[in-house]
C-alpha cells in the first residue's frame, strides 16, 4: 500500500466512531460505516472480526467479552451484534404502526375494507 493510502486509512480509522451499544446508536448504521472502511482497507473476514473488537466500547465491549464462544465468521459477529443491540425503530414507522393499531372501523366503512 502506498504512503498516501496508508495516511488516508490511518485518518479514517482514527476518526471511526466506536459502537457503545447505547439506545441512541443505530447498530445497522455503525455496521454500514465500519464495513465501508473495512472494504476500503481490503480486510479479510478474520481481520474484520479482530479489528471490530477495537471499535467496541462500554456495553458493547462488555457484551463481547461475555461471549463464551467467539464468532466463526464476520456475518456471525454482525448478526449477534444486531440481535443484542437492536436499532431503535424509525420514528416514522412507529407513528404509522401506532396509527394502524388505533384504527377504528368507520360508520360508513364496510367490514372487508376495514379488515383488509
Amino acid at each position: 500500500m502506498d504512503r498516501v493510502n496508508t495516511l488516508f486509512l490511518e485518518k479514517v480509522l482514527k476518526n471511526l466512531s466506536k459502537f457503545s451499544g447505547t439506545t441512541q446508536q443505530r447498530v445497522n448504521d455503525w455496521l454500514l460505516t465500519i464495513n465501508q472502511v473495512f472494504d476500503a482497507c481490503e480486510l479479510s473476514e478474520q481481520q474484520r472480526r479482530k479489528w471490530a473488537i477495537g471499535f467496541l466500547s462500554d456495553e458493547a465491549l462488555k457484551w463481547y467479552n461475555r461471549q463464551l464462544i467467539k464468532f466463526e465468521t464476520w456475518s456471525d459477529f454482525q448478526n449477534a451484534l444486531k440481535d443484542n443491540f437492536p436499532s431503535p425503530p424509525d420514528p416514522s414507522r412507529s407513528i404509522i404502526h401506532q396509527q394502524i393499531l388505533c384504527w377504528k372501523q368507520g360508520d360508513t366503512e364496510i367490514f372487508t375494507a376495514y379488515y383488509c
